[in-house]
């Protein structure tokens, strides 16, 4: 049960903030005796099914850009295998050690986000170089830290292609949810995940990502 309510509380956070929820869920699947590798891994189910119980919310309301999330999407497909091979070759301890910087990263990237919210920005879905090498990096942190790679793909689409907040944190979503996907499959045929806890998180993380969804729209830019 608690591993169901974890997951409703990562699946609000991951829809409010655009992100998969795989900083809060591998750090606590390794203090309760998971190695970091099936931590990494088994955070990409619940990242997967609280990004489409999100996507789906927003989608149906009208206010999913699914253009520019499939651009994001598709240069994961090609670098999510990069980062599964990196967490199945790391020795636990680096592998850890490679989330810590992660963490500390993510206090400089939301410094970043903050910086740059503006309510006038517009959006700019076209292709680019900078649309594809931000999926791309997110594929790499989700098959490598079992992250959904929101961390990086948000405060990126923000200040590079110049959305506003609530626009780039659902596009992240929607290209989270191909992502983890991907990741979920290739660790999943090396035999890295713990199902059942996986599965738990992921039933928590679909309902907390429809409430999360309808939150959103509620919440001021700056918040």
């Amino acid at each position: 049960m608690s591993i169901v309510l974890l997951g409703i509380g990562v699946g609000i956070i991951a829809a409010v903030l655009g992100i998969g929820g795989g900083l809060v869920i591998v750090p606590i699947l390794n203090l309760l005796g998971a190695t970091p590798l099936q931590a990494t891994a088994t955070s990409l189910v619940g990242v997967f099914l609280g990004a489409v119980s999100a996507t789906v919310q927003n989608y149906f309301s009208g206010s999913l850009d699914f253009k520019l999330a499939i651009y994001l999407a598709l240069p994961a497909l090609l670098t999510t295998e990069l980062g599964v091979g990196l967490a199945n070759v790391l020795p636990p301890r680096y592998l850890l050690l490679s989330f810590a910087v992660l963490l500390i990263a993510a206090i400089f990237l939301i410094d970043l986000k903050k910086r740059q919210l503006s309510p006038d920005r517009e959006r700019s879905p076209s292709p680019s170089w900078r649309l594809y090498l931000i999926g791309a990096v997110a594929g790499i942190l989700s098959g490598w830290l079992g992250v959904g790679g929101g961390l990086v793909m948000v405060p990126l689409q923000v200040l590079w292609l110049g959305q506003n907040i609530k626009d780039a944190i659902r596009s992240s979503l929607g290209a989270i949810t191909v992502i983890a996907l991907w990741g979920v499959a290739s660790h999943g045929v090396k035999g890295n995940i713990l199902w059942k806890e996986g599965l738990l998180l992921g039933s928590g993380s679909v309902i907390g990502g429809q409430i999360g969804a309808k939150l959103l729209p509620q919440l001021p830019d700056r918040w």
